[in-house]
């Protein structure tokens, strides 16, 4: 899977919040962001299950007609991660992370709401 090969509104960098938990409020907005198109999710130090938690009550919502999230960790090669787990991550590339930059999506922190909050205006 090479994700440079998407359109994304936004790469967002999610990692925990400064006591160590998932971003809540972050990740909700992102997804919510979705509506507008797909958002890739940029983990550090956080499995798609830890967001998943977060976000499930808001995936069931079927009135905010989000297109969704994608998950991808910075590796050396892209391509799926290796693991057993059933809905890991994709790997992105830094030359595929540069190209994306590069045709223009911006890349923002789950922790900066208003920045995320823009992507939904």
């Amino acid at each position: 899977m090479y994700l440079a090969t998407t359109h994304y509104i936004a790469i967002v960098d999610v990692s925990p919040d400064r006591s160590g938990k998932v971003p809540r409020e972050g990740l909700e907005t992102a997804y919510r962001a979705s509506a507008a198109g797909e958002v890739l999710l940029l983990l550090d130090g956080l499995q798609p299950a830890d967001c998943d938690r977060v976000l499930d009550a808001l995936v069931q919502d079927r009135s905010l007609a989000a297109r969704g999230i994608r998950y991808a960790v910075l590796g050396d090669e892209p391509g799926p991660v290796p693991g057993p787990e059933l809905g890991a991550p994709a790997c992105i590339s830094w030359h595929e992370l540069d190209a994306l930059r590069e045709a223009g999506t911006p890349r923002l922190s789950v922790h900066d709401l208003g920045q995320l909050n823009r992507l939904t205006a």
